[in-house]
């Protein structure tokens, strides 16, 4: 007989009975030596194999909602494997490699003593102790050879415990109200005790109808019954109470079916425990446990019609109060490649069912449990079992038929055949982190990211970089890892520290990050006529090339440069380094200064004169303002402009440049004299043939007289004797240095010695300037055609022939400037001086 003992040396003699295992409930964990404090370490001993296994600490909901008690995370409950004891001190494990999952001790760590050896035959029932909050609920068993049952394992109701029937008795119900919540403190009458789940319970939260993950819910006020325990799916609602009296207190909130963990084949669970019934008389019945867990490992097994079994543990029957929940069948694990006439169960349990003890009422009974989870490593035919519990049954009511008074069935579980292995704990204990290639210096374009790396070799290492600006080292935000991006500033230290669960951390050696500027090109010049001198103000190292903008360039610093020709150039400076290349450019001058001159046609002209004005500045300029006070146009811009000056007298004319070497301006006050025009006329007196004139002109200074014969004079007031009697047009042309004008009067001589006065004729030419018309007007009424001849004052002619009847000469083809116009007919003959505006 074998019991309790961790390894089993020998062959047929390894007999099993009874609980084979030790347990010890695990109260910390040191991942960094792989080692375990343990509640008890007195049966353990190196060498031995253990199985850890966690068995609460998922998270639900824990709201006052339909919600209650719904898997929010599982955490780090279920998760199981195998381990080897390298050393035992005291309540000290110690590991000979670390685990592969993370455990957390407060959600129910057990290590549980695994019964090894070559083969062994089970002579009487094997079972383990029922789980008690800490340990137990759970057989380990790994054979090489062959594991032979002439007994059942059995480990019903060996997992989470059904929910205690322990109201007390003094509670009464109020036929007015109903107990709706979903959790309340334990001990409080609306609500029965919860069935344990993989969930710890919440404090003030312990009963009530709300299921705590795949435990089972408490029955509410007043006799209902208490909801299955769930496991892979979802245990079975209990049933109502119903109270046909006019003031009788209902129950309609039972318990609800523990929740559905969902198919999980890498984690492993006992079953949920039942929710217990409500009570109020001390009759009620507790919620039944859940099943344990079997792992077993071995070549074969031979059932010789035995059993595996974790069924759940059906609640018992009540007698005047509600019925609890059924437990849910617990989990079977067995990594055995051959397997033969062996039965396999892990069946839902069934609910409570209520005597009502012929009473007038119907009390609520127990919903069922849910069917467990079988894995098999095997494709041998075996018999698999997971089917749910039945809810329980009111009965013996004096007003109610039997029935289930709404309790429901669990649901099934799960059997899976699949090709697993038990994990195993075999990661190499931590070894120190070692930094194998430091961070290298970096130089970089300022505002670039660079990547900066270090390697190193260790375990779940931590990578703080740092960066020191001038104001010492800083955290840098940001994900931190083995490499880091950073934007790169003028420059920067930066090191790394690296940190390790187990180690004192280790820092890097400190690096320098330099930021290179972008080439920043400028420069300046100092011109002198045509040599210029250029000086760069680039910093930093750089390659530099110059354009000057005439087709020639220059890869100096400072280069001096000379223009063929004086102007405008645009020089550019291209700057060159690791960040790029910039240009710049200007534009520069060469050559002289401007110096202001001009020229004019004459310097003095009758009025009106249209003066012609030439720019003969020198020096380089872009700008030209001329000013003509009294002229018009009164400014310009051209080169020569052509000014009209209607009015006699002294006119300023000033000429303004501005250019790149600077300005320039010429003003003379009396730049022109504009005197008025000659006015001729002249009287006279005939005696006989001799005709004496006076002179009646005004503005000349010389005369010439056309006395219409061929005779000509320049006297101020001649006399002039004809030779035969006829019709003279006499001409009389006064005169300055720059203008004339004539006075043409037609003379009838007849020869007698009596004295005649003579018939005047004369003519007008208007307006005077004029643009695109002249009007012709005979003071004295002459019908006789006219012609007419256009020159300039160079005596080009422009225009000639018959003047129209309405004596309108069309002048639009004229450009402006002063002419010469004739007019004549057979007998008269009439010269003017006029100006084109």
């Amino acid at each position: 007989l074998i019991l309790g003992m961790g390894y089993l040396p020998g062959a047929a003699q390894n007999l099993l009975q009874g609980i084979i295992n030790q347990y010890a409930a695990v109260q910390s964990i040191d991942t960094c030596s792989a080692s375990l404090t343990v509640s008890d370490g007195a049966h353990f001993l190196p060498g031995d194999r253990i199985l850890i296994i966690q068995m609460q600490g998922a998270v639900v909901n824990t709201t006052n909602t339909a919600a209650f008690g719904n898997l929010v995370d599982l955490g780090s409950a279920g998760w199981y494997e195998f381990a080897t004891l390298d050393q035992v001190s005291g309540h000290t494990l110690r590991l000979s490699h670390r685990l592969q999952h993370t455990y957390n001790p407060a959600g129910a760590v057990q290590v549980v003593k695994v019964v090894r050896g070559s083969q062994a035959t089970v002579i009487a029932p094997v079972t383990a102790p029922a789980w008690n909050g800490a340990t137990g609920g759970v057989l380990v068993l790994e054979l090489e050879g062959t594991l032979s049952l002439q007994a059942d394992i059995d480990l019903r109701g060996k997992g989470f415990r059904g929910g205690l029937a322990d109201i007390s008795s003094d509670n009464n119900c109020s036929w007015l109200s109903f107990a709706t919540a979903y959790a309340y403190a334990a001990g409080n009458w609306r609500g029965a005790a919860k069935g344990e789940g993989i969930a710890r319970f919440n404090a003030g939260q312990e009963s009530g109808r709300g299921p705590t993950a795949n435990g089972g819910g408490g029955a509410n006020d007043h006799n209902a019954g208490g909801g299955g325990g769930g496991h892979g799916q979802a245990g079975g609602q209990g049933g109502r109470n119903e109270e046909p009296a006019t003031f009788g207190c209902s129950g309609p909130y039972p318990g609800l079916g523990g929740r559905a963990i969902g198919l999980q084949t890498e984690r492993l669970f006992l079953g949920g425990g039942g929710g217990a019934g409500h009570e109020n008389n001390n009759n009620g019945s507790p919620g039944g446990h859940g099943g344990g867990i079997v792992i077993i490992k071995a070549g074969s097994i031979q059932g010789q019609g035995h059993q595996i079994i974790t069924d759940g543990m059906a609640a018992t029957t009540a007698t005047g109060d509600g019925a609890g929940g059924g437990g849910a069948g617990g989990s079977i694990l067995l990594d055995c490649p051959g397997i033969s006439d062996l039965q396999i169960s892990a069946r839902g349990a069934d609910g409570g069912t209520v005597n009502n003890a012929g009473q007038a009422r119907c009390m609520g009974p127990g919903g069922g449990g849910a069917g467990g989870l079988i894995l098999l490593n095997s494709t041998d035919i075996v018999t698999t079992n997971t089917s749910p519990g039945n809810p329980g049954i009111s009965s013996n009511s004096s007003v109610c038929p039997d029935g289930q008074q709404g309790a429901q069935a669990g649901n099934p579980g799960f059997t899976q055949f699949s090709n697993f292995s038990i994990p195993q704990s075999s990661r190499a204990l931590p070894v120190a982190p070692v930094i194998i290639a430091q961070p290298q210096p970096t130089t970089a374009c300022i505002n670039d990211t660079t990547t900066l790396r270090i390697e190193a070799i260790g375990e779940d290492l931590g990578f703080q970089w740092q960066i020191n600006t001038g104001a010492g080292f800083q955290p840098l935000s940001g994900p931190q890892a083995d490499s880091v991006r950073i934007i790169v500033g003028p420059s920067a230290q930066v090191r790394v520290l690296i940190s390790s669960p187990c180690f004192p951390s280790l820092m890097s050696d400190t690096i320098s990050i330099q930021g290179v500027l972008p080439p920043n090109p400028a420069f300046s010049y100092t011109a002198s006529a045509n040599s210029v001198q250029f000086s760069s103000q680039h910093t930093g190292n750089a390659l530099i090339q110059w354009h000057f903008g005439d087709g020639n360039q220059s890869n100096d610093t400072n280069p001096q440069h000379t223009y063929q020709e004086p102007g405008q150039y645009t020089v550019s400076l291209a700057v060159t380094n690791a960040c790029g290349t910039q240009v710049v450019s200007q534009v520069i001058v060469v050559g002289q200064a401007p110096q202001a001159n001009f020229s004019l046609s004459q310097p003095e002209a009758c009025a009106p004169a249209l003066i012609q004005f030439s720019d003969v500045s020198t020096g380089l300029y872009s700008t030209r303002v001329w000013s003509f006070p009294g002229g018009s146009p009164a400014t310009d811009t051209a080169a020569q402009p052509l000014v009209l000056y209607i009015n006699p007298g002294s006119y300023a004319v000033s000429l303004q440049l501005q250019g790149p070497q600077g300005s320039s301006t010429l003003s003379l006050p009396a730049a022109l004299l504009i005197r008025p025009y000659p006015i001729p006329s002249f009287t006279y007196q005939q005696n006989a043939n001799t005709v004496s004139f006076s002179n009646q002109s005004q503005n000349a200074i010389s005369y010439t007289w056309l006395f219409g014969d061929g005779a000509v004079s320049q006297a101020v007031s001649p006399s002039h004797t004809y030779a035969q009697a006829g019709t003279y047009a006499v001409t009389l042309n006064a005169q300055t240095p720059f203008c004339a004008s004539a006075y043409t009067v037609n003379i009838s001589i007849q020869v007698t010695s009596s004295t005649t006065p003579l018939t005047e004729q004369s003519a007008m030419l208007y307006p005077n300037p004029f643009q695109d018309q002249l009007f012709f007007q005979r003071l004295s009424p002459n019908e006789d055609a006219w012609y007419f001849r256009i020159r300039d004052v160079e005596g080009r002619e422009h225009m000639q022939g018959k003047l129209p009847a309405d004596r309108v000469l069309q002048t639009s083809t004229l450009a402006p400037g002063m002419y010469l116009i004739q007019l004549s007919n057979r007998n008269e003959l009439y010269n003017f001086k006029a100006i084109k505006s």
